[in-house]
C-alpha cells in the first residue's frame, strides 16, 4: 500500500487526478482494501474514481454518437472498460454490506464501456458475458419491481399479478442464458463446475435469479399461506417462487465447491471438495450474502408453508445443517476481523438456537425487503 500511495500521488499530479490511469489505480486499491475487509477504505477509493469513470464514459458515448462509421472502434482502452466494470461490481458489494446506495452510471452510457465481441480467450469471454448479465439484471430490477407496500390482502388477483411479474423478471435472465455460446452452457442437474472461470459464470446467473426472487419471500409472514387444505392456482404459483429462490440461492452458494477437484469425483451437496482457494473480489459481501441466505432458509423451514414444499426443496434437513456449520466456520475464519461479519455470526448462532418461528419470519421479512438508502456517491 505504500507503493500504491506514492503511485497514486504521482499519477494524480501528472494527470490532474482526472485520468483513467488514476481511476484504475484507485480501483485496484479498492479491490485490495475490499479483499482485506477494509470496506470503508474501499468505498472511499471508489468514491474518488466514480466521477473519473463517469466523465470518460460520457465522453466515449458522445464520440460514438458523433461518429458516422459503423466500424468505428471504442475510444476507451480495454483495460479502462474492464476496470470500470470491476469498479461497478465492488461498489455494488459494498452498497449491500454498508447499506448505502450509490448513484450508478446511467445505463445509456454502458454501450460505450462494452467490448466488441471479437475475443476468443475464455476468461475474457466469461468476464464480458457476466458484465452483460449484470447490466441486464440492473435494468430488470429498475424497470420491474414488486410493490408489496400497496398490497392489502393477497387475494387471487394480487397473487396473479405477483406471479406474472416474477415470471417476466426471471424470463429476462433465462433468455440471456438461452443465448450463451455452446462452450458456456451447463445443465443445472450437474454438480458444480471444477473450473473456476465456469463456476463464476454459473454463480453470477444463480445469484441474479435469487436477487430477483428474494423480495417475494415476504409472503412467508402472511396468514393466507397458513397451510390451507387446498391451494389455489396462484397460491401454488407463489409457492413455486419460494422453491425457485431456494434452488438458485443454494446453487449460488455451492458454485465454487469443486474447484480443482477430479471432474469424476462424487459430490455431496454443501460439502466442499475444492483443492484450490478462489480469490473473490467481494469476500465480505459474499459471506454477508451467505449469512442472509442461511437465515432465510431457516425461516422457510419455520414457516407454515414448509410442509407444502419440503419435498421440492434442494436442501434436505441434513444438508441444511451442513450448510449452517460451514457458514459459521467461514464467518469465523475470515481475517481480518470485520464487525459486520462478527455481527452476522452472533445473529446466526442465536437464531439457530431459537425455535421461535415468528422471530424467524420477522428476520426473513426484513432480509427479503430492499435495503433503505442511507448515503450516496455523487460527482
Amino acid at each position: 500500500m505504500v507503493y500504491y500511495t506514492y503511485a497514486k500521488q504521482i499519477l494524480g499530479q501528472k494527470h490532474h487526478e482526472r485520468s483513467i490511469a488514476y481511476a484504475q489505480a484507485l480501483t485496484l486499491a479498492a479491490l485490495y482494501s475490499n479483499q482485506n475487509g477494509m470496506l470503508g477504505d474501499s468505498w472511499a477509493h471508489l468514491h474518488q474514481s466514480h466521477c473519473i469513470y463517469t466523465d470518460n464514459a460520457e465522453r466515449a458515448f458522445a464520440e460514438n454518437q458523433v461518429s458516422s462509421t459503423k466500424d468505428s472502434t471504442n475510444s476507451l482502452p480495454v483495460e479502462a472498460m474492464r476496470s470500470f466494470w470491476l469498479f461497478q461490481r465492488l461498489l455494488g458489494g459494498i452498497d449491500n454490506c454498508l447499506n448505502v446506495v450509490s448513484f450508478p452510471l446511467h445505463s445509456r452510457y454502458w454501450n460505450a464501456l462494452l467490448l466488441e465481441w471479437n475475443i476468443n480467450d475464455l476468461p475474457e469471454i466469461v468476464f464480458w458475458t457476466k458484465v452483460l448479465l449484470r447490466s441486464l439484471l440492473e435494468a430488470v430490477q429498475t424497470s420491474l419491481s414488486p410493490g408489496f407496500a400497496s398490497i392489502e390482502t393477497f387475494d387471487e388477483e394480487s397473487l396473479q399479478s405477483l406471479v406474472d411479474l416474477a415470471r417476466r423478471q426471471t424470463q429476462q435472465l433465462e433468455n440471456w442464458r438461452a443465448q450463451l455460446l455452446p462452450k458456456l452452457v451447463w445443465d443445472d442437474a450437474e454438480p458444480p463446475s471444477t473450473n473456476a472461470i465456469m463456476a463464476s459464470l454459473r454463480a453470477e446467473y444463480h445469484k441474479g435469479m435469487a436477487e430477483l426472487l428474494r423480495p417475494y419471500l415476504s409472503i412467508l409472514e402472511h396468514p393466507e399461506f397458513n397451510a390451507p387444505r387446498e391451494l389455489t392456482k396462484f397460491q401454488q404459483g407463489t409457492l413455486q417462487l419460494v422453491i425457485d429462490w431456494e434452488q438458485h440461492a443454494v446453487s449460488n452458494i455451492i458454485s465454487f465447491d469443486r474447484i480443482g477437484a477430479d471432474p469424476n469425483s462424487v459430490y455431496e451437496i454443501c460439502r466442499s471438495t475444492s483443492s484450490i482457494r478462489v480469490a473473490l473480489s467481494n469476500p465480505v459481501d459474499t459471506l454477508h450474502s451467505e449469512f442472509k441466505t442461511v437465515l432465510l432458509l431457516r425461516a422457510i423451514r419455520s414457516s407454515k408453508i414448509y410442509p407444502l414444499i419440503s419435498n421440492q426443496l434442494k436442501l434436505s434437513e441434513a444438508a441444511m445443517n451442513i450448510l449452517y456449520s460451514r457458514t459459521i466456520e467461514r464467518l469465523s475464519d475470515f481475517r481480518p476481523v470485520v464487525p459486520l461479519l462478527t455481527q452476522d455470526l452472533q445473529i446466526l448462532g442465536i437464531s439457530w438456537r431459537q425455535e421461535d418461528s415468528v422471530r424467524h419470519l420477522e428476520l426473513a421479512t426484513i432480509l427479503a425487503r430492499s435495503s433503505s438508502p442511507t448515503s450516496h456517491i455523487a460527482c
